[in-house]
């Protein structure tokens, strides 16, 4: 009986570690943070502006500025600031909501420009942060992430974006119930030298997630019935 016990703990434990293997996600445009589910941006530490201009509410789902699809459909941070400088974004979602992961994609430049080699010194960050707030400007910091800890340069790339100048961070944190958020991105480098400008992170999306129900694999279903059925024959044999 002693060892029929032990076959039954070891075959549940390797199945529910199984069906908690992570996967890397793409980007969504239905998550809890999207700005077609009610999320407004309340505040920035400002976007690109000028005849070619990003927006701040484009890395929740938005499709803002004007340009090149680069402008409109990523949040570019503003230029001419120098490294370290901390580029923000706080946000408010339509109600209070239970946020239990993240999906971050992000890319810097890549590629030679006539002058230099772009890497993640052009619209890369070194740092990202993560808060959650109570309305009232009271911040509690729920993640942080350093992007390049081997300093090759590069993001590195993942499973749905693997060009190397990608960033794509999916993440699991202490479920967090609030309504008001806030991300930081801290700037890598300084740029061009050249033109001048590239130094404003480009974020492409922040996707947040609540708690879900993860289906039971068949081979779970399946378990109780079986285990029930080696239990009833060891027990035939026994007599």
């Amino acid at each position: 009986m002693k060892k029929l016990f032990l076959t039954i703990i070891f075959s549940v434990s390797i199945l529910v570690f199984s069906s908690l293997t992570a996967n890397a996600l793409l980007m969504n445009y239905t998550d809890l943070l999207d700005v077609s589910q009610g999320t407004i941006v309340t505040g920035s530490s400002g976007a690109l502006t000028g005849g070619w201009s990003s927006d701040s509410r484009n890395m929740f789902g938005g499709t803002y500025g004007s340009g090149p699809a680069d402008l409109t459909n990523n949040t570019i941070f503003k230029d001419q600031q120098s490294a370290g400088y901390v580029h923000w974004v706080e946000w408010k979602t339509s109600a209070l909501i239970t946020l239990q992961s993240f999906n971050l994609v992000a890319a810097h430049d890549s590629g030679w420009d006539g002058y230099e080699n772009r890497n993640i010194n052009f619209r890369g960050f070194s740092t990202f942060r993560l808060f959650s707030g109570d309305g009232i400007g009271t911040w509690t910091q729920i993640f942080s992430y350093t992007t390049d800890p081997d300093s090759d340069l590069d993001y590195g790339g993942g499973v749905n974006y693997p060009a190397q100048n990608m960033l794509e961070l999916s993440a699991n944190i202490t479920p967090t119930v609030a309504q008001f958020f806030r991300a930081e991105f801290v700037q890598y480098g300084n740029g061009s030298r050249n033109y001048g400008d590239s130094q404003g992170p480009r974020i492409c999306e922040l996707d947040g997630y609540g708690p879900a129900p993860v289906p039971l694999p068949a081979t779970m279903l399946l378990l109780g019935p079986g285990l029930l059925c080696l239990a009833a024959l060891k027990k035939k044999f026994i007599r």
